[in-house]
């Protein structure tokens, strides 16, 4: 009888010890490459590992945000270097991802039509089936764009401009808070996007870029001690499993799916991870079917008991 209890409280801890490094490899196996603000070069980082340099981007090149697709990863440039001269052009190129080398596919669009007003916040990213959006802010004024490219995952080819809507509006009205931020998609199409002004609060908003062109406000960001987030944020990027990694001008953080209401309804905690300076954008070949950010119920089973 002993022998068989301590069979049962050895075979519930085996269980519990893959589940535990069932997690922590999931945690530690997740690669996402960002974009260096200093020196023009893309870079490889694996979490809980080192960052390894993947490949430098051409001097005319100013990443404004790189997206992850197929065997590419694709660079879009906007302001007075290169053919993103201002006015509401950027260009987008595409690299292969096994050496570093551009493939020679290259798109300039312009974002704003025939106006000449110069563009402040400027990101982009891709869906899981090619569709790349870019979202981007009037530098003076609160005008927000919403545009649309299809990336070829075999070729590197960038084509099918769409402008989606030169009137992205906020549901909490705050499209000043478009400073600094990044955006990511989820596995079902849904984008998320962090933004703040660089000394307020940093908020997540979700939206579904085919059917709407409101930004849906979701949470506040809260550091791990409760304070707000005022880190200067630059990129964005899912894990594996839903949670985030954030890049700020002081280093990589994660955004835990888990951590939503940590510090009051409609926050999620956001914690450092690596202390560095010069990350700039970041980009994941993960989407996620599903994520807490936000809570998502699917269905209810209601049983009435007397």
């Amino acid at each position: 009888m002993k022998t068989r209890k301590f069979e049962i409280i050895a075979a519930l801890g085996f269980i519990l010890l893959v589940l535990c490094l069932s997690s922590l490899r999931s945690y530690s196996q997740n690669v996402i490459y960002s974009s260096s603000v200093s020196t023009n070069e893309l870079h490889k980082i694996v979490i809980n590992g080192s960052t390894e340099t993947f490949t430098e981007l051409s001097d005319e090149i100013k990443t404004a945000g790189i997206a992850a697709y197929g065997s590419f990863i694709f660079a879009l440039s906007y302001g007075d270097v290169g053919e993103g001269n201002g006015k509401g052009k950027v260009t987008i190129r595409s690299y292969k991802i096994s050496n570093g080398d551009a493939t020679g596919h290259s798109l300039t669009i312009d974002l704003n039509g025939n106006s000449n007003d110069d563009l402040g916040f400027v990101r982009f990213g891709s869906d899981k089936n090619g569709l790349a959006f870019i979202l981007a802010k009037k530098l003076d004024g609160n005008t927000i764009y919403l545009d649309r490219v299809t990336l070829n995952a075999t070729t590197g080819a960038i084509s099918n401009h769409t402008e989606v809507s030169n009137n992205v509006t906020t549901s909490d009205n705050s499209n000043s808070n478009f400073i600094n931020g990044d955006l990511a998609f989820t596995g079902d199409g849904t984008l998320f996007v962090l933004a703040n002004n660089g000394n307020g609060t940093t908020k997540v908003y979700t939206l579904d870029p085919y059917n709407s062109t409101i930004l849906q406000k979701k949470w506040d960001v809260k550091k791990a001690d409760g304070s707000s987030f005022n880190e200067q944020v630059s990129g964005i990027a899912f894990s594996s499993d839903g949670s985030l990694y954030v890049s700020t001008t002081g280093g990589l953080f994660y955004l835990d799916q888990n951590s939503t209401n940590f510090n009051g309804k409609g926050t999620v905690k956001c914690t450092e991870i690596n202390s560095a300076t010069g990350i700039s954008d970041l980009a994941s070949f993960y989407w996620p079917e599903a994520t807490r950010l936000p809570i998502r119920f699917i269905s209810f089973k209601v049983t009435r008991t007397k």
